[in-house]
């Protein structure tokens, strides 16, 4: 049997002391309608953990170390640095109102940035970065503009930006996310029984979920917190965005969820999982 590691929990900063891991069963019998149980046994961790570190990504950028963040980033040699603020400035220009608010509100000097990653595996050279108000003390995946800047005619230029990073943790080769959400007949606090709502995360041209998600997503169990963390099959090629559907799932627990958070590890850091009607 697999196990998934207590240094491997540390890695996801769970500080609570662990009370129990899960992954799925096989699914009842009664045919391909029935509802699969996710049983408590635990599975292994489908994340990238190279050297102890959890490497995450925006969007679909390169993976980077989560850690970057707090120690504000890569450092880059003054020639790289004049280059990005030069994109910045250009961006600033071209964008307009579209542009990243920190850089309408602010000369571009003095706005704060941090390289997440560097992909210099090619003469293209293309970097992801953060960038945050000017008077901001720290960086924030979940609240600071992520903007790419590539390569073109030996300058580098924005690509694309958004709002925030999206952060994800990055996943093996193959591998999606798939995120989760409470069905309204749940009950959360005495059973240990949950009902799940289960959809893909990429698009994937709204193809049924069934058949390619993972049979064994990670639970963890803590005193505070129980964070599911549930995969399925990446899609080849590329794939229109209708709108992903929606499959049922029932996990059980070790011990009654009580006052316990349910969280979803398919973002980072990990959000709690909200309620989802069929009709949504």
């Amino acid at each position: 049997m697999r196990r998934l590691t207590l240094s491997t929990l540390v890695i996801f900063a769970l500080a609570t002391p662990l009370a129990g891991c899960g992954m799925v069963g096989a699914a009842r019998d009664g045919g391909s309608d029935a509802t699969p149980t996710t049983q408590s046994t635990p599975g292994v961790q489908p994340w990238q953990a190279p050297d102890g570190g959890v490497m995450v990504t925006c969007s679909d950028g390169s993976p980077f170390p989560a850690d970057t963040v707090a120690s504000g980033g890569i450092q880059v040699d003054p020639k790289e640095s004049e280059a990005i603020v030069a994109a910045l400035a250009d961006l600033k220009k071209t964008g307009g109102i579209d542009a990243p608010m920190p850089l309408q509100q602010a000369d571009v000097e003095e706005v704060n940035r941090a390289v997440l990653w560097l992909d210099d595996a090619t003469d293209e050279k293309a970097l992801g970065l953060l960038i945050a108000p000017s008077n901001s003390t720290g960086f924030s995946l979940e609240t600071d503009w992520y903007v790419v800047l590539g390569r073109q005619d030996a300058q580098l230029r924005a690509t694309s930006w958004q709002s925030n990073c999206g952060a994800r943790p990055a996943l093996t080769k193959g591998n999606t996310w798939a995120e989760i959400a409470l069905s309204p007949d749940t009950s959360t606090s005495e059973s240990t029984t949950l009902n799940l709502r289960i959809s893909e995360v990429d698009c994937t041209g709204a193809r049924d979920p069934a058949p390619f998600l993972a049979t064994e997503p990670v639970v963890v169990e803590t005193e505070d917190e129980v964070t599911v963390y549930w995969t399925s099959q990446q899609i080849q090629g590329g794939a229109d965005c209708p709108g992903n559907p929606w499959v049922e799932r029932t996990l059980q627990l070790d011990q009654a969820l009580g006052d316990r958070t349910l969280m979803d590890g398919s973002t980072w850091p990990p959000a709690p999982v909200t309620l989802k009607t069929a009709s949504d």
